[in-house]
């Protein structure tokens, strides 16, 4: 199965790269639509759940993040500190889900 990566605000580029180098798939979010990890997430992730700019992130936009961690082997943590992120790497932990950090640059 593939990773989940929680990323944005251009934390999770080297790590897309690194994965997609290494034939691992991905999936990627929760991003919003203005965030420059966009285009590379979209351009090498398998899925990637996607925000409007400058709004709260809806229910089904996090209900679709949890399915893509449920499916999820392990968890990439880019270190976006998003209230959002830090609520679904808080389900991924309660679900035992591996949590792999400081990562940035090692792939």
């Amino acid at each position: 199965r593939a990773p989940d990566l929680r990323s944005g605000r251009r934390r999770g580029i080297s790590l897309y790269r690194g994965l997609q180098k290494a034939g691992v798939p991905f999936a990627a979010g929760i991003l919003a639509e203005n965030d420059v990890d966009l285009p590379v997430a979209e351009a090498l992730a398998s899925k990637v759940v996607v925000s409007g700019a400058f709004e709260p992130v809806s229910q089904a936009r996090l209900l679709e993040a949890e399915a893509l961690l449920d499916k999820a082997e392990f968890i990439l943590d880019a270190g976006f500190q998003s209230p959002w992120n830090l609520g679904l790497l808080a389900y991924a932990k309660e679900r035992g889900k591996p949590v792999l950090t400081g990562l940035e640059g090692v792939l």
